[in-house]
């Protein structure tokens, strides 16, 4: 997809207010995705097992990444509402309120018990002077990709100046996406996760993420200070729907990455930590510059795994960078 495509893509997720709402209209997927990676234990363990790992935004080497502004004084201000009262119940209500939700202090009380309230004030303190930009790039979880596995910028970033390797990836071949399909799965905490493929759109004009992470600072806090089953409850049953918030934070870069060529899948689940899950390759390209032992080691590792596909990068008689395949 071109930018203007990728445009199109983003109006019209910004316009999305309903979580059941299509968007696959406006969306060219490719035929393949690349992933690109540096050679490393970890990453040869990976081939190895199938795994790809999602990650926060806040592990990315962009430091805008994703690309949005909060206004601090509103979000401050609308927090320092909350401390008008003494009482528990009304503090909590309070953060309700803020988030133009009504709920009586019976309905607190009966969801909320045993809350500290000199440990539940420091800690809205401390997120509020923490950089709210940052605690909410660090919750969601995301895998980059491109469509090109020839991107020569990326080779140079990601791959360790063409000494490191691209996975492919089939988004159209379902049988390669292994999570939820094997025994072990049902034991798996992240089994009825979901996980979408989106293009990223490049713009000069931040995505405002001001009231998203008013509702994100909010829940955060509660989260903390109350039991897992009663947090779940308030989040997911009281809290105002915040409608594909998520890949809008998530989906918008600077612009001056355009050529990256960029796509995301996005987990459903919100966590500050990496989660992987396992998804069979269509196949490698070995790196350029890839010594002729690292190229061994990482075909053996990909025939383990069952990847069938190995491919060697070269520069073909138009002087273009091309790959074919990997004869060992």
């Amino acid at each position: 997809m071109n930018n203007d495509e990728r445009k199109v893509f983003w109006e019209r997720l910004c316009s999305l207010i309903d979580d059941n709402a299509s968007i696959d209209d406006v969306i060219k997927y490719p035929r393949y995705i690349y992933r690109y990676r540096s050679l490393s234990i970890k990453s040869l363990e990976d081939i190895k097992n199938n795994r790809l790992t999602f990650s926060t935004s806040n592990y990315y080497d962009d430091p805008f990444d994703t690309y949005l502004i909060i206004n601090r004084d509103k979000l401050k201000n609308d927090i320092k509402k909350i401390f008008e009262e003494k009482n528990i119940a009304e503090i909590v209500k309070n953060f309700f309120n803020v988030l133009g939700i009504k709920i009586t202090e019976e309905e607190i009380l009966n969801k909320i018990k045993d809350l500290n309230l000199d440990k539940f004030c420091q800690n809205v303190l401390r997120i509020m002077k923490e950089n709210s930009r940052n605690v909410l790039r660090s919750y969601t979880l995301s895998a980059c990709f491109s469509e090109s596995g020839l991107n020569e910028s990326l080779w140079l970033k990601y791959a360790d100046q063409h000494k490191g390797f691209v996975i492919i990836y089939d988004p159209y071949d379902e049988t390669k996406y292994l999570c939820g399909k094997q025994d072990k799965c049902k034991r798996c905490s992240l089994s009825n996760q979901t996980t979408s493929l989106y293009p990223i759109y490049y713009s000069d004009e931040p995505y405002d993420a001001t009231e998203y992470a008013k509702w994100f600072t909010a829940s955060l806090i509660l989260n903390e200070f109350t039991s897992e089953t009663i947090a779940n409850d308030i989040i997911l049953s009281v809290f105002p729907k915040m409608s594909w918030e998520r890949e809008k934070i998530t989906l918008i870069k600077k612009k001056c990455h355009m050529y990256d060529q960029e796509w995301r899948i996005i987990s459903s689940v919100w966590n500050n930590k990496p989660i992987t899950i396992e998804w069979k390759p269509y196949g490698i390209i070995l790196g350029l510059n890839m010594p002729s032992e690292d190229k061994d080691l990482v075909y053996h590792n990909a025939k383990l795994a069952g990847i069938k596909n190995i491919y060697e990068c070269y520069i073909d008689d138009n002087d273009t960078l091309n790959y074919r395949i990997y004869r060992k």
